[in-house]
C-alpha cells in the first residue's frame, strides 16, 4: 500500500496555473464569442512545470496545429467533391499517416499529436462555415490556448522547494 503524503493535499503550482490559464481562455471566448473548447484544451496540454518547457512545448503545439489545420482544410475541402462516405473515411484515415508522415520528415515528431488532434477536429467537426474558415478558427483557437498557458506560466512564479 502506498504511503499518505499530506503535501498531496493542497495544489502545486502547475495546478493552479493550469486553472488560471483555462479561466483566462473561458473569460477571452466570453467577452468576444466563440467556443473556448479547442483552446482550454491547448491551454491544458501547453502547460508544464517551467516557462522554457511551456515555450517549447508551445512552439511544438502550434508548429503541429498549423499542420494538422492546413491538412485538415485540403481534407475536407475534398469532402464536397466525394459523395461516397466509406471514402471519405478511407481519406481520413490516410490523412492521418500522411500528416505523421510529414511530421517525420521535417523532423517535428514531438509535433504529431496535436496534429494529429487539430486534423481531427477539423475533418471530423461538424460545421455550417466554409471548411477554410473552420480549419482558420480551429487553428487559431489552438494557438490561443498555447500562448494564454505560456503567458501564465511566465506571469506567475515557481513556487520553490524548501
Amino acid at each position: 500500500m502506498k504511503s499518505f503524503h499530506p503535501e498531496y493535499l493542497k495544489p502545486g503550482m502547475r495546478n493552479l496555473k493550469t486553472a488560471i490559464a483555462i479561466l483566462l481562455c473561458l473569460l477571452l471566448f466570453q467577452a468576444f464569442g466563440g467556443d473556448p473548447g479547442i483552446a482550454c484544451i491547448a491551454a491544458l496540454i501547453s502547460m508544464q512545470s517551467s516557462v522554457e518547457a511551456s515555450l517549447i512545448q508551445g512552439k511544438h503545439r502550434i508548429i503541429g496545429t498549423i499542420i494538422g489545420g492546413v491538412m485538415g482544410g485540403v481534407l475536407i475541402n475534398l469532402f464536397y467533391f466525394i459523395q461516397n462516405p466509406y471514402l471519405c473515411i478511407l481519406i481520413i484515415a490516410s490523412g492521418v499517416s500522411l500528416l505523421i508522415w510529414v511530421c517525420n520528415l521535417i523532423g517535428q515528431q514531438p509535433c504529431i499529436v496535436i496534429g494529429c488532434v487539430v486534423y481531427f477536429v477539423i475533418v471530423l467537426g461538424n460545421t455550417d462555415i466554409s471548411p477554410w474558415a473552420y480549419a482558420f478558427f480551429r487553428t487559431s483557437d489552438t494557438c490561443i490556448g498555447i500562448l494564454i498557458a505560456v503567458a501564465v506560466n511566465a506571469a506567475l512564479p515557481v513556487k520553490q522547494k524548501k
